[in-house]
């Protein structure tokens, strides 16, 4: 028997009990749904911290962060990161903060192509064109020597003097040359409410190697559901400044050998004498707080989807054997009229064929409208998706697969066990 009929025998078997069809469809859907949840979870943290741990010179177990949010005055920032960086056993110690910077519009123009990208966008009183600035991240240069960033022609990042920025461009953005300046006044704000204004010049100074990635300065707050846990830097750019703290986060890392109870001490010191509350963390802390989390949920998820899942076995093996049994006549007549067992066999293979692409079809589907509701904006759905591809597909298709070879072996072989005889015969 050709496919085409095969497929129409099996399509008509389907039609001819729409209600447990549906059944199977929506338990598989809810199915590969959990599972593929479950897979994320799992997968991603471990890929993710990997990545992290390969942006820092010191990686995820050897950098610290000191949390600064209730310092309200630039200048004590400044202050406090000066004193920091004299403490003895403190090897690297900055800022970096990912930021939207609207001072360079030719920049913002070249990453609209960006998959990071979002959609709000604001006019400029330049260009009637609209754009939401030019994305990147901001670096003291006390920063730079904690980041594992390589750059193009052998360059290292340079220290800049005061009230000047050097810009490093990933490789989309190499049209802009090296030497082009860009101004725009800036400000100190000052603990009394004044603010000290000067201007900043910007200089691009050279170009990011290609591939490169940055984690995100916010992985330390664990409260904070990220959107993601890293950036590509091929569209951005690193502005680096001088020793004025950017973001309300300063990591460092400690030398080989020092005593990390007696730095803490000294930073906390240096805190106490300017009145301010800071708190102290290690990455690998806040990794491993976000993996415990993350797990508590993927176990859960895997459980219910593991329920799901061997339901729809059962399902499957109860509802197609019963059918076998009840068409065995059915079947007779079609063996007495020349189709063979194998026609037979491959007809129900058919049939679950068929459930598991609508089943896989409907969870594509369930999946993007669910991104689409979450609105988490592009850098977030960017990175779901690629992690979905890296890690959930071929593992969710092989799971579903083996699912459902089991729902159709045991019907196989209930067919197997019928004789011709039998069938030709059978009155139900």
């Amino acid at each position: 028997m050709g496919l085409r009929k095969i497929i129409r025998f099996a399509c008509d078997e389907l039609a001819m009990d729409k209600k447990q069809f549906l059944l199977v469809i929506v338990l598989m859907v809810a199915g590969m749904m959990l599972t593929g949840t479950a897979i994320y979870l799992y997968e991603c943290n471990e890929y993710n911290e990997r990545i992290c741990d390969e942006t820092l010179t010191r990686g995820v177990d050897g950098t610290f962060f000191i949390d600064i949010c209730d310092v309200d005055d630039d200048l004590t920032k400044k202050k406090l990161l000066e004193e920091w960086q004299e403490i003895d056993g403190i090897e690297n110690i900055g800022g970096y903060e990912y930021s939207d910077a609207y001072v360079f519009e030719e920049i913002a123009k070249i990453q609209k192509d960006s998959p990071y990208k979002e959609n709000k966008l604001i006019p400029t009183e330049f260009d009637e064109e609209l754009y939401n600035g030019a994305m990147g991240f901001g670096i003291n240069y006390g920063a730079s020597n904690l980041i594992n960033i390589s750059l193009a022609d052998g360059l290292t990042i340079e220290e800049p003097p005061i009230h000047t920025t050097y810009i490093y461009l990933g490789k989309e953005l190499n049209d802009i040359p090296i030497g082009r300046e860009y101004k725009t006044n800036a400000g100190y704000l000052h603990d009394n409410g004044e603010v000290e204004r000067f201007e900043i010049t910007y200089i691009v100074k050279g170009y990011i190697d290609d591939g490169q990635r940055l984690m995100d300065s916010d992985i330390y707050n664990t409260e904070m559901e990220l959107k993601t846990y890293y950036y590509d830097l091929d569209y951005m750019m690193l502005l680096v400044g001088d020793d004025y703290v950017e973001g309300n986060i300063c990591y460092f890392s400690i030398e080989d050998g020092a005593d990390y109870n007696e730095v803490l001490k000294s930073i906390n010191d240096i805190a106490n004498k300017y009145e301010e509350n800071v708190s102290i963390g290690s990455l690998e802390g806040s990794f491993a707080r976000r993996e415990e989390n993350d797990g508590k949920q993927a176990k859960m998820l895997m459980q219910l989807a593991t329920i799901i899942m061997i339901s729809v076995v059962f399902i499957q093996i109860c509802v197609q054997s019963s059918n076998i049994i009840r068409n065995a006549r059915k079947y007779g007549i079609m063996y007495a009229n020349g189709i063979t067992k194998e026609d037979l066999r491959r007809i129900i293979c058919a049939e679950n064929v068929i459930k598991l692409i609508v089943a896989m079809f409907l969870t594509v589907a369930a999946f993007a409208v669910f991104i689409w509701y979450m609105d988490m904006g592009n850098v977030y759905n960017y990175n779901i998706v690629l992690s979905v591809k890296k890690f959930v597909v071929v593992k969710l298709i092989l799971i579903t697969l083996g699912v459902s070879a089991i729902g159709t072996a045991v019907p196989l072989l209930v067919l197997e066990n019928m004789k011709p005889i039998e069938l030709i015969k059978a009155n139900k």
